[in-house]
């Protein structure tokens, strides 16, 4: 949870300073005001990364050579820790008390989700967003995740390059591969079990109707060894690993209706809502805390699903700071409400 945040030379924020409601905090402005910066500046120091731009350059301030960012924040474990980001010339550095730290550290400490318009459609767009998202909880509720992930990557490419060089035998490299792999699908059939239980009831409250997922793990069958040694002749022409957790996806339903193909954008927006805030909810109840990021929250949304959706924030116990319009924005204040114009925030 966030006590204050600090923001200096981040993109149109020369300089601001806020105090955080530990549960509701309104963001409100014209488009281009500076809403999403704000949003940003906590992912930065939540993770080290932006939602935005995996670049570091493009988050600096024109004609300034850093940005700054910095919060105190309460920790799942119920410790206060000091936050610092500074970004330069591409580079970004992260440091909690005063010791600098890895993103994935960070992480860990301070979670965060986030729904942006862009998340909502990659949902029914984009494997690779359904996966990053499905990751990102596995992240969170699975210890031991990031260290498989992390050999299961090196062993993928140590194959690729074996076939790259053309090497007849590829058991020696297929055993870790598909030891890590089968290790990453149990991680994300058990996240995937306990994500499915929670968003349902809050796609009711939206008023959305069924939202059903079935795990596609990246091969046929069910056997990973058997579809990797399968597709071992495909491989050999193509240099590349083509089956395995790395392709892993989601095929996500709407009442039984691939969400891709018949879902309308607010419908899209809706199921995105209620995903990320079910993965906000696990994830605050695994960790002790959890960070909700959404932005503008009434896109794509009628006057009465926005304030469904808003209302359902109400009742999660998480942190949220939610972006929106001035003038598109009926509901009544919960919590803190801050007003962004050309830059600068000010409580209202």
């Amino acid at each position: 949870m966030l006590i204050d945040l600090e923001i200096r030379d981040l993109r149109i924020i020369e300089r601001a300073a806020l105090r955080c409601h530990p549960a509701g905090n309104l963001v409100l402005g014209r488009n281009g005001s500076g809403k999403t910066t704000l949003l940003e500046a906590i992912a930065l120091i939540a993770t080290g990364r932006s939602f935005r731009t995996r670049a570091g350059v493009p988050v600096i301030r024109f004609g300034t050579q850093e940005a700054h960012v910095r919060a105190q924040v309460v920790l799942g474990t119920g410790g206060i820790e000091e936050r610092t980001l500074r970004c330069r010339s591409g580079r970004r550095e992260l440091v909690l008390d005063g010791t600098p730290t890895v993103q994935h550290v960070a992480a860990q400490g301070l979670p965060v989700t986030v729904l942006t318009q862009d998340t909502a459609a990659g949902l029914a767009e984009s494997a690779e967003s359904r996966r990053r998202l499905l990751f990102w909880l596995m992240f969170h509720v699975e210890p031991r995740f990031a260290s498989t992930w992390t050999r299961y990557r090196r062993s993928l490419e140590q194959r690729n390059a074996a076939l790259i060089r053309g090497d007849r035998g590829l058991s020696a490299w297929d055993a870790p591969v598909v030891q890590q792999g089968e290790e990453l699908l149990r991680y994300a059939r058990d996240a995937l079990a306990l994500w499915s239980r929670t968003w349902q009831r809050f796609s009711d409250c939206l008023g959305i109707g069924a939202i059903k997922a079935d795990l596609n793990p990246g091969f046929e069958g069910d056997s990973f060894g058997a579809a990797l040694a399968a597709a071992a002749g495909t491989d050999r022409r193509r240099h590349f690993t083509t089956v395995g957790p790395h392709r892993l996806d989601l095929a996500l339903r709407l009442d039984d209706r691939a969400l891709g193909l018949f879902a309308s954008q607010g419908q899209t927006k809706l199921v995105g809502a209620a995903l990320v805030i079910a993965q906000t909810d696990v994830i605050r109840r695994l960790r002790g805390t959890a960070i909700g990021l959404i932005d503008d929250l009434p896109a794509a949304l009628d006057r009465e699903h926005a304030r469904r959706l808003w209302g359902l924030l109400r009742e999660i116990p998480a942190q949220w700071f939610v972006s929106a319009p001035s003038d598109e924005w009926p509901h009544d204040a919960w919590g803190s409400m801050f007003h962004v114009e050309q830059g600068r925030i000010k409580p209202r």
